[in-house]
């Protein structure tokens, strides 16, 4: 990604998943998903990340080969629903990020903004509470010790990967060494050149040197089982083998997100987000160990079992409400007391408001402060935003203020940040103006600018683009339009919620055709 100013584009979030998930190998693979091909996938990937198309029907579309492709790999239940719980989850809030939240940042440091105070957070929180909509036995029940087996260890020496640590646990699970898992016989037989590569493979997956695809690590397992079945029988019960392969995947996975968080940002900051995560992963299990006591008393008091669906479904729906109603409390207390006192408060008030509403709630509130801010805002930023806000109400035609309003915004640096706002105010001049022609393209521009970048603004500019290419009768630009503002969860005047058919489409296009708003 570029310099930039703005989010990354949800096409180039869907790359990312499906190259942290491995499950498309660099060559056609006979293990992908029937009718599925690598090439397509990728050129559907490409298209999604120009935003070009029904970007909501192919974004949908993508997401459910993806979908489709982790299910080869990863087959037990839970952690399978616990992924898709996870990514449904961040991409649920990234749109709403698009929607209600601007950024001055390039896309580069707007993604890392995005690790360390939004989806190191959503991230825990989803993971444990998917989790924990199974009984603890359920959930992963062959898998490493100690809850940092999915996380790297950085110390002075360099960095233990999960990926590491997920293949010495299988080696030690399954009574072998790498040497004898990967090259069984090697002592004896020196001269197979196929189970040579399968252990140079591990020895550089373990080291971090490279890691393999999806379809390839499941192979090595598969291949290793097929060579020494007797040896590794305790792997061959099917629930067993499950595990194993999540563990492999979540662990291969999460090799592939941190080693593409130091590369872009430095170990130091990986160091702090895995801190972070952790920390606040440790407090989500203090809760979850509370609600499982709570279903062990209910399931006791109705005489049903600890795993019945029903009854963890009522007694996480309780705590759901609890949590967010300290949460909400805490919130309250918080600004209350940076309202009357003008800052942030000290650690013996923050560690009352734990006491009185949970450490976690708590936590959640006050990490990024604790942290500090990442980046300074741009000087003038909140005055450019301020005096945009008055031109708005400016009853004139002229465009003599809006030029030298942008005049200002080059001047100040603000040009790229906020190149959406000199255009948005032609466009309100010329409509107000009656020039339609000058009020279609200033919103155009308007509406280029603003994606990605703008936040809420866009629901006026949104709606403003597909009312102007409606009076034009533009069909094309309107579609266009339309299934941007569907993409990122915006309604549009006259269809809201309504589904994108052609009646629908074009009884809006009339309507917004002869309609008129005031700007």
């Amino acid at each position: 990604m570029g310099e930039e100013v703005g989010f990354p584009t949800q096409g180039e979030l869907i790359r990312f998943a499906f190259r942290f998930s491995g499950v498309l190998p660099e060559k056609q693979d006979a293990s992908l998903a029937r009718g599925v091909t690598r090439n397509n996938v990728r050129r559907a990937i490409d298209r999604l990340a120009l935003d070009d198309g029904k970007l909501e029907e192919n974004f949908e579309r993508l997401l459910r080969t993806l979908s489709e492709l982790v299910s080869e790999h990863v087959e037990w239940p839970p952690v399978r629903q616990a992924l898709g719980d996870v990514l449904g989850n961040l991409l649920e809030e990234y749109q709403t990020l698009l929607s209600t939240e601007g950024t001055f940042l390039s896309k580069r440091e707007t993604v890392r903004w995005l690790i360390r105070d939004r989806w190191t957070s959503q991230v825990a929180t989803t993971l444990a509470r998917s989790a924990a909509q199974w009984h603890p036995s359920v959930f992963l029940p062959l898998r490493p010790a100690g809850d940092t087996w999915f996380l790297p260890d950085f110390d002075g020496t360099g960095v233990v990967w999960p990926m590491r640590k997920a293949l010495d646990w299988l080696y030690e699970t399954a009574g072998v060494s790498r040497t004898q898992f990967h090259y069984p016989g090697r002592d004896a037989d020196e001269s197979d050149p196929q189970r040579r590569r399968d252990l140079e493979n591990a020895e550089n997956w373990a080291s971090g040197r490279s890691l393999p695809s999806a379809p390839a690590l499941r192979h090595s397992l598969q291949q290793a089982l097929a060579d020494r079945p007797e040896v590794l029988a305790a792997l061959n019960d099917p629930s067993k083998l499950q595990c194993v392969q999540a563990v492999l995947f979540l662990a291969r996975g999460s090799t592939a997100v941190w080693q593409a968080i130091v590369t872009a940002y430095g170990t130091e900051f990986a160091a702090q987000v895995r801190h972070l995560f952790l920390r606040q992963w440790r407090l989500l299990m203090n809760e979850m160990a509370k609600v499982e006591r709570q279903i062990a008393r209910d399931a006791r008091a109705q005489g049903v079992a600890p795993d019945h669906p029903d009854l963890r479904g009522d007694v996480f729906q309780e705590w759901a409400v609890r949590i967010r109603y300290r949460s909400d409390r805490a919130q309250q207390e918080l600004q209350g007391h940076i309202n009357a006192t003008g800052r942030f408060p000290a650690e013996d008030v923050l560690q009352q408001l734990a006491v009185d509403h949970g450490e976690f709630p708590v936590e959640f509130l006050t990490h990024s402060h604790r942290l500090g801010s990442l980046h300074e805002c741009p000087p003038h930023f909140a005055e450019a935003f301020g005096e945009w806000e008055r031109l708005r109400q400016v009853d004139s035609h002229s465009l003599e203020d809006v030029e030298a309003f942008a005049a200002r915004l080059r001047a100040k640096g603000l040009a790229e940040i906020l190149c959406w706002m000199p255009p948005w105010l032609r466009f309100i001049r010329a409509y107000r103006a009656g020039d339609h022609e000058q009020a279609w393209i200033s919103i155009g521009q308007a509406y280029e600018s603003a994606r990605y970048r703008a936040g809420r603004p866009q629901y006026e500019i949104v709606n403003q683009f597909v009312e102007m290419a409606a009076k034009r009768g533009d069909a094309a630009a309107f579609r266009r339009g339309v299934h941007w503002a569907r993409y990122i969860g915006l309604q549009i005047r006259w269809i809201r919620d309504a589904p994108l058919t052609r009646k629908n489409l074009q009884f809006a296009m009339e309507i917004l055709g002869r309609a008129s708003y005031g700007v």
